[in-house]
Formats: structure tokens, sequence, C-alpha cells
């Protein structure tokens, strides 16, 4: 077992985590699994995690089809998984996309060239091509990365409630914490529960 065994410093480790597989691409939570309703899951890139976790951020292209799985459903949940710690974590909450606004803008403009290649494709994401999509070259300047901006959508993901699981030789254990809602006061609940 390699987590914190009181609720309090497991808290802190899994914010802490998260923190991480923003800013190190090789972090083994950099990319969990979402699921939205439908039901649909797919691996997505975590961006941002903010408030010690309890808001956190992924990016997509507003034609794709988990932008409106969220719009008609907008619960949401990340399936993080580390292999080397045997830690899962299963982050549920609200999910909300934004395409305007100064804080979309902020984000747009921060992203290198590169990440911004994505959005560039003629075709939403899921459409039927006649032949594969090789993709864009990464010769692509700033300034013509400009065009994927009419796409570009980042999703706010509200966690309500983490349910933390590990997994090692010596056994399970399994912790639950619940946020109040932003607008509440009020303290995280947090129970060890069976495994």
């Amino acid at each position: 077992m390699t987590a914190p065994t009181t609720l309090d410093a497991l808290r802190d480790h899994i914010s802490a985590k998260l923190s991480r597989a923003v800013a190190d691409r090789n972090a083994a939570w950099r990319t969990p699994v979402c699921a939205t309703a439908g039901p649909q899951a797919r691996v997505v890139v975590l961006r941002g995690s903010f408030e010690s976790g309890r808001r956190l951020e992924i990016h997509t292209d507003r034609r794709s089809d988990k932008v409106l799985a969220m719009a008609a459903h907008p619960e949401i949940e990340l399936c993080f998984w580390d292999p080397r710690s045997g830690e899962q974590l299963r982050a549920r909450g609200t999910a909300v996309v934004s395409t305007e606004g100064e804080e979309v803008e902020r984000i747009w403009a921060a992203l290198p060239v590169g990440s911004r290649l994505p959005y560039l494709g003629i075709s939403a994401p899921g459409e039927v091509l006649s032949q594969p999509d090789t993709g864009l070259s990464s010769r692509v300047t700033a300034g013509e990365s400009e065009a994927g901006r009419d796409v570009f959508a980042v999703i706010s993901i509200f966690v309500e409630r983490w349910d933390w699981l590990e997994i090692g030789s010596g056994g399970q254990r399994r912790a639950r914490f619940r946020f109040p809602e932003p607008s509440e006061a009020g303290a995280i609940r947090a129970d060890w529960i069976t495994p």
C-alpha cells in the first residue's frame, strides 16, 4: 500500500496526483477515460485541475459526440488508473461546455500550435471519410492555427464525488469523498468504504 492512511492526507494525495497529471505528459492519470450518457466512453487528456481537484478541465472539438451528449445529460465521470501504484480514481460531476468568453480565449491563446492541430480538421470528429485522415503537418504557423478557434471548446467538470480504490498484493482499500455544491457551505464528507 502506497497511499496515505488518513482521509485528510489521502485527499491531499489525490489532489497532488491530479495536478501532476496536468503538468507531466507521462503521469499515469494524464489520460483518463471519460464516460457520458449513452453510454459513451473515450480517453481524454486532463488539461486542468483546480480547487484541489474539485474542478477538472478537458478540451475538445465543439462538434464532437461528447459535447452533444453533455448538452442533453451533463452528468460525467472520469476514471483514472495508475498501474504502478494500483490506484483508481473515479471523479463524478457535472460538465459545463464553454465555447466563448475570456477564460476560453485565454486558454486558446496559451495553446501551442501543435496542440491546436486537432481543431483544424474540416470534418467533425466521427464523420465518415473516403480515405484515412493523416492529420495536419506540424509546420502549421501560429496564424494558420487560429482557424481552429471556431471549433475549440473547454469542458469544465465540477466534481461532486471522488471514489478512490487502491488494489495491492496486501489487499484493497477504498474511500469516497463527497463535495458540497459550490454555492453551499459545508464540509467535505469523507468515508472509508468497502472495496
